[in-house]
């Protein structure tokens, strides 16, 4: 029964009031702390950010959410289970990729223009077996993205010719467009010609490429590494794509496979 104060009626005593106030900061305590432990648990609350589901090790080093300096899903992992044939688009740069890991503090990683909607930045490692990921975000208006050297690149001796890195846009169909980026050491010029790095799934041979657009012809076909010899699995094949892309087309790459010719195809965004 509630104790009722005398000659006021219906009006809950002092000591009531007082415990229905403790009880409701205690409430409010509660919540904010579900709410800091979810953030915390779950980064992408509030901050809109997700890590892959990647096999990793117990070490400083493996891939995982970061808050420090900005956040970011960064580190090593092991091996995955299967590999893709095929091949596959590790990097789209401006120039090359250039810093020093001993230096340099970051790696400026930069679109060509603001985008208009979220753009996701992700690294890899270039040599088959270097098992390196980096999934960032940028948001509507972002164009520059900071990455920290000291916390992985640095200490795993990463170089400069064995970090891809790119951007990613969702198109509507549910397939990936690829972005070229700036990517160097603080200081350093910026360069204009693209550059495309692709890596085998297998041995290949006669690896050859072309470019073509929405209403433009496909330019001539060219070779990659040597005409007509074989291509080691995992082999880093450099593509220069030049200065004067289109603001949307298609690298087309062909090869043999096993003697069976294939083609995989890139779809490619300036912007």
């Amino acid at each position: 029964m509630a104790d009722y104060g005398v000659g006021f009626g219906l009006r809950p005593s002092t000591s009531w009031a007082g415990n229905r106030r403790g009880e409701h900061r205690r409430r409010m305590a509660l919540a904010i702390g579900v709410l800091l432990a979810t953030i915390v648990a779950e980064p992408t609350v509030g901050i809109s950010q997700s890590c892959e589901a990647l096999p990793v090790d117990e070490s400083p080093f493996s891939y995982q959410f970061r808050t420090n300096d900005v956040p970011r899903c960064e580190g090593m992992y092991r091996s995955p289970v299967s590999g893709r044939g095929g091949m596959t688009l590790v990097s789209l740069t401006f120039g090359k990729v250039t810093y020093d890991p001993r230096r340099d503090q970051y790696l400026e990683i930069k679109l060509a223009v603001a985008p208009v909607e979220k753009t996701l930045i992700q690294a890899v490692g270039v040599p088959e077996r270097l098992y390196y990921r980096l999934d960032a975000e940028l948001g509507p208006g972002q164009s520059l993205f900071r990455l920290p050297l000291r916390d992985v690149v640095a200490p795993q001796n990463i170089l400069p010719e064995q970090f891809g890195i790119y951007g990613v846009r969702r198109l509507p169909g549910g397939q990936n467009a690829f972005l070229p980026v700036y990517a160097h050491g603080p200081g350093t010029a910026a360069q204009a010609e693209v550059i495309a790095i692709v890596r085998p799934g297998t041995d290949v041979s006669d690896v050859q490429w072309r470019r073509y657009g929405p209403s433009v012809p496909p330019t001539a076909w060219a070779p990659v590494g040597r005409p007509g010899g074989l291509v080691p699995e995992g082999t880093r094949l450099e593509i220069m794509l030049g200065r004067d892309i289109l603001p949307q087309m298609t690298l087309e790459v062909s090869f043999l496979s096993q003697g069976v010719g294939r083609a995989d195809r890139f779809a490619l965004f300036t912007r």
